[in-house]
């Protein structure tokens, strides 16, 4: 990593959703397992070896100095309320010329903000925000990322009825430039998701998403609460650590994730089978990675583009959302070898090392996720995709597609469960 930065904790809310549990003490000062969410929020940061570190604080923060004193952890207790993202130009104080790592104070993470911070300046974005999918969308602020990876939209809950979003969530950690800070108001309170983020999206600046495949979840609620701490006594928290390679499954997609329809062109052709999403949701509890590796001839053909690909990958996420269950990540390729189509795009009409049975689309997944090779498996219902998986040197077999009782195969739920059973449910809690 090259220029160091600075990290500020944002730590001033008042708790009311956490009723007597922070009624003396503030948020990040509630124990998870021997040490405060504080003190395993200092663990995360080390390794970007800040130049300053500062707790914003508010409510309580009095409690907050004396449980850092004798550190170089500076604490700034705002004199007013002044949401998260005044709280953060308050507590730097002067004119900003580093960028700027920002961690929400009731969220415990364990994920490699190094990276993060490489990859906001290999962007140069003026913003860059931590997402992961989790199982309860729903009732969550989501993002909406495009193609490459940058936000376009922010869409706070509650969400309306029928309307399909990506799954994907602000984790509680961003990376803000200088320039995002300075727009930041001084004269009226903003919230640092809706008001910063939002604000820079909507004035047309950078903002990219950085995927979290780490651990990073907000305790802002008893129930939540009670769910990290006992993540942290099963050493699930642990076991996302930076550098731990864990077990997955690769799926297909058309005729093993969503049952064969032909060339899928609308989120209305999405038939998912609810013993498929049960099954993805186990390996998600347990740690185990899913992706998804699809050809996806219909963007070479010119019968989809990536707005109408995105929305029926949004349909999928929403009946896995149904289900608690997520797709880690999506990997797609493009191409057609073939031309001669009325609508075809010529860039994307070419021979390529992505299309299965090449396993450009695996190998991609084993770079891109912190898989274990040894413990991964490609499942898909044609001869095509396990001959991808083998040839990039994983595990690989044929399922039934979900509409077609094929005895000679398993189902893909049952292929799913068999695999999760085999590479140790306890072994990544």
């Amino acid at each position: 990593m090259s220029d160091r930065a600075d990290v500020v904790i944002v730590a001033g809310g008042r708790a009311s959703r956490m009723g007597p549990l922070a009624a003396d003490l503030p948020k990040c000062l509630l124990p998870v397992g021997d040490r405060p969410v504080l003190d395993h929020q200092r663990d995360a940061t080390a390794p970007l070896r800040a130049i300053r570190t500062v707790v914003a604080a508010g409510h309580l923060g009095g409690a907050i100095a004396r449980h850092v004193a004798g550190t170089a952890i500076e604490v700034h207790v705002e004199a007013r309320p002044r949401g998260s993202g005044g709280a953060v130009r308050d507590a730097l104080g002067g004119p900003v010329t580093r960028d700027v790592v920002v961690l929400l104070g009731d969220v415990v993470l364990n994920t490699d903000l190094v990276s993060m911070l490489d990859a906001h300046r290999a962007s140069g974005a003026a913003a860059t925000v931590l997402v992961h999918p989790n199982d309860h969308p729903f009732d969550s602020d989501l993002v909406e990322l495009d193609h490459r990876g940058l936000v376009i939209a922010l869409h706070p809950k509650p969400h309306p009825p029928g309307v399909d979003r990506q799954n994907l969530v602000v984790a509680g950690a961003y990376v803000l430039s200088p320039a995002a800070i300075t727009s930041i108001p001084r004269d009226r309170p903003s919230d640092l998701s809706q008001d910063v983020i939002g604000g820079l999206v909507r004035a047309g600046c950078p903002v990219q998403g950085h995927r979290s495949f780490g651990y990073a979840k907000d305790m802002g609620t008893p129930a939540r609460y009670e769910r990290v701490r006992a993540d942290w006594a099963s050493g699930t928290i642990a076991a996302r650590a930076p550098g731990v390679r864990r077990p997955g499954v690769i799926l297909d997609r058309d005729g093993t994730l969503i049952r064969a329809a032909g060339l899928v062109t609308s989120p209305d052709q999405v038939d998912l089978a609810p013993e498929t999403a049960a099954a993805i949701a186990a390996c998600n509890r347990d740690g185990v990675l899913i992706a998804v590796a699809t050809n996806q001839s219909v963007l070479a053909r010119g019968l989809v583009d990536d707005a109408g690909l995105r929305r029926i990958h949004d349909r999928i996420e929403a009946r896995l959302a149904n289900a608690g269950a997520w797709i880690d990540a999506w990997f797609v390729c493009p191409h057609h070898p073939d031309g001669g189509y009325p609508e075809e795009v010529p860039s994307l009409k070419r021979v390529c090392d992505c299309r299965k049975p090449a396993p450009g689309l695996v190998h991609r997944a084993l770079r891109s996720l912190p898989l274990d090779p040894t413990r991964t498996v490609m499942l898909g219902d044609q001869p095509s995709d396990v001959e991808a998986g083998r040839r990039a040197g994983i595990a690989a077999r044929l399922v039934a597609d979900p509409r077609a009782a094929d005895a000679s195969r398993p189902s893909v739920a049952a292929a799913v469960d068999e695999w999760r059973r085999r590479v140790g449910e306890t072994a990544v809690r």
